[in-house]
């Protein structure tokens, strides 16, 4: 009869502990500071503060950068930890560089005055002098 009681105090404390964890959310936003002990992320007119001294994991992310940020806390208070923090990744645009070399090529420049040749010819002498010394 000891035991059983035992066996219910413990199922009994299991079910304290499983109530008095906070449940794990995300948001959304855009990093407007972050360095080693915080983050602070705008999320529409708001700007929460998240501890980062739980955060498990994280992605590389920068100021300005878009964010999902899994916390517990409540948003209200405008503070909450952070445990883990993905970045949003933004879709890249390729661009075909492509040469058609069937087109002449436009450079809209003037010649250099003979002044400027001279003095183009003396910086790269002197640059010649400084890499022939090392």
């Amino acid at each position: 009869m000891k035991r059983f009681g035992y066996v219910i105090l413990f199922v009994c404390g299991l079910f304290g502990f499983a109530s008095c964890s906070e449940e794990l959310k995300t948001c959304s936003g855009k990093v407007s500071s972050f360095d080693a002990d915080q983050l602070i992320l705008e999320i529409g007119d708001y700007s929460i503060d998240f501890n980062l001294a739980n955060l498990a994991k994280s992605d590389a992310i920068m100021v300005g950068d878009s964010v999902v940020v899994e916390y517990v806390g409540d948003l209200k208070e405008k503070h909450a930890d952070a445990f883990g923090i993905k970045l949003i990744t933004k879709q890249g645009t390729f661009i075909d560089n492509k040469v058609d070399y069937s087109k002449e090529l436009l450079i809209d420049s003037v010649p250099m005055t003979p002044e400027q040749i001279k003095s183009m010819e003396s910086s790269v002498k002197l640059l010649e002098q400084k890499m022939n010394q090392k």
